[in-house]
């Protein structure tokens, strides 16, 4: 391309006259990039360290009445079907619960 030629209005990016960018004397650029990079390192700790003791603390009194309770297991399920029926009616009496001979 000869200097002497008018500028291409169709190509703003390749103008041999262009000064590049403009200099400013503070670097916003990589203020915006260390403050995405600390949010994005904030945020992964508050996921993986802060959620995990915040629950732990919240979950402790329900934790406590589990431990003491023999009729629920560690994930806080009760093992009886409260809707299903038992094999022994509550009704029956002593003597015909057990075998003989």
């Amino acid at each position: 391309m000869d200097e002497m030629d008018p500028v291409d209005e169709e190509d703003m990016l390749h103008d041999p006259k262009s000064h590049g960018h403009r200099k400013t004397r503070f670097p916003w650029r990589g203020i915006m990039n260390v403050l995405v990079l600390v949010s994005i390192i904030l945020a992964l700790l508050c996921l993986f360290v802060f959620y995990p003791v915040l629950t732990f603390y919240r979950n402790e009194a329900r934790n406590a009445r589990i431990d003491g309770n023999i009729r629920i297991n560690a994930t806080g399920q009760s093992p009886v079907l409260f809707q299903m029926p038992d094999l022994i009616d509550p009704t029956t009496p002593d003597f015909a619960k057990t075998r003989v001979g």
